[in-house]
């Protein structure tokens, strides 16, 4: 995912965040994983950085073949709201 994708989800999410009550994020097409710092960043601001309103709720799963998921990032993974493997 190039920096300008990036960016651009980073501006809708905070355009609009703050009426966004539900949001669920799937990660699939290829291999997630080996864009695992791309995953981070955008679960990170989605988390910490978006407005969101105070009954916010966010879901997250990933399609992956679990070749690069080790231990670690699994655990942070979950930690990011993204719990369906």
């Amino acid at each position: 995912m190039s920096e300008n994708v990036i960016c651009g989800i980073k501006n809708l999410l905070h355009a609009r965040g703050s009426t966004i009550n539900h949001l669920h994020i799937g990660w699939f097409g290829g291999e997630p994983m080996m864009a695992y710092s791309v995953v981070k960043d955008i679960m990170d601001y989605v988390n910490h950085g978006m407005p969101h309103p105070d009954n916010f709720y966010l879901t997250s799963d990933m399609t992956a073949n679990g070749w690069l998921l080790s231990a670690s990032k699994f655990s942070d993974l979950m930690a990011m709201d993204v719990e369906s493997f």
